[in-house]
């Protein structure tokens, strides 16, 4: 199978660098293919390193780490393996020619109602294990320091010797353990939309599914428009025009949107593959 053809993306960096990365390969030793969306935090250093040995370590098999959403897909079976906040989406043409998406994973962070609850299970005597802002909806963090509940690095929520803050550690307060899910392809699926959550603070489920069925049979227009829509929004939000925002320098950027990567993997074919 030719990936280059199966396979449309792009990016566009709020912060300089873009602390996005992805990846997609073949996995030729248990005749799969994987995709993967790496959004990075504080820096583009550990997106990269888990670029560079997450996919090639699958087969073994691998384990996942980072802030990452990674995606295999073996004949009419979608495995899904996600740290972090990025997220994912089955777009489909239902059988009343609607397009409709459903996700394929669970965004870990901490605005999540589940996974609140799991750290205040965990830590019943930490007042402030989950921290959320008053004034910004949406904007909830671990011990107030950061928003994936799970992530790679982020050693200062893991290990007392970087832990910063004023009372005592009794972490490690976040996890590299991935939550994975099963989904089966049918034959009114169409495509996957995998991206950072640059992406996701722009646009909901109906929007996807929307811009994908206007543009279904062009995958390199679907990448294109979701971003285009995302990135209007932002300049919406921020009061500015495209152009203005465009003009902002990257790092400066990222006060206004955050990195967007997205990867879109055409399924056609796929359902009858198995």
């Amino acid at each position: 199978m030719n990936l280059i053809i199966r396979i449309a993306s792009t990016e566009y960096n709020a912060n300089d660098p873009i602390e996005d990365r992805h990846d997609f390969r073949q996995l030729t030793s248990i005749k799969a293919f994987a995709c993967a969306v790496y959004d990075g935090h504080g820096g583009w250093e550990a997106s990269e390193y888990i670029k560079a040995l997450l996919l090639s370590e699958i087969p073994k098999p691998g384990r996942v780490g980072s802030c990452a959403l990674v995606t295999i897909i073996k004949n009419n079976k979608v495995y899904t393996a996600n740290v972090g906040d990025c997220k994912g989406v089955i777009v489909s043409q239902n059988d009343k020619k609607e397009w409709v998406a459903r996700k394929i994973n669970h965004k870990l962070n901490a605005n999540s109602p589940k996974e609140q609850e799991r750290l205040r299970k965990q830590f019943p005597n930490d007042k402030d294990i989950v921290v959320c802002k008053k004034k910004v909806e949406g904007a909830c963090y671990v011990k107030g320091m950061l928003m994936p509940t799970r992530a790679f690095g982020d050693f200062r929520l893991k290990y007392k010797e970087f832990y910063t803050k004023d009372d005592t550690f009794k972490g490690p307060y976040i996890t590299h353990q991935p939550d994975i899910q099963i989904h089966e392809i049918n034959k009114n699926d169409k495509y996957i939309i995998m991206a950072s959550d640059g992406l996701w603070d722009e646009m909901k489920k109906v929007n996807i599914a929307k811009i994908t069925g206007d543009n279904y049979k062009d995958k390199i227009s679907i990448v294109q428009e979701l971003f285009n829509y995302a990135f209007r929004n932002a300049a919406k939000n921020a009061k500015l025009t495209e152009k203005e925002l465009g003009l902002v320098e990257p790092g400066k950027r990222r006060n206004l949107h955050d990195d967007i990567t997205i990867i879109c993997i055409d399924l056609t074919n796929q359902y009858a593959s198995s």
